[in-house]
């Protein structure tokens, strides 16, 4: 699952470049800012609530991180 769910989270915004301009469109440009800020949260978000549902033994704290950074990203 990580490793398909990283390649979608790589290279959606491409992919969604291309289809909505055509091949030639500019997606690059767009995916090295979207890669960092997505794909490193894809890439650390699964393990690392694994490990806090592992800890706690409860999925409560990490669907409570969740839904709160959720709240912050969409206040922003």
């Amino acid at each position: 699952m990580g490793a398909g769910y990283g390649g979608y989270v790589a290279l959606s915004p491409a992919v969604m470049i291309a289809h909505l301009f055509g091949p030639p469109s500019d997606g690059q440009p767009f995916s090295a800012r979207f890669i960092p800020a997505v794909g490193l949260c894809a890439l650390v978000g699964p393990p690392l609530v694994g490990m806090i549902i592992d800890r706690t033994g409860s999925y409560r704290i990490a669907i409570g991180a969740a839904f709160t950074i959720a709240m912050l990203a969409f206040a922003c």
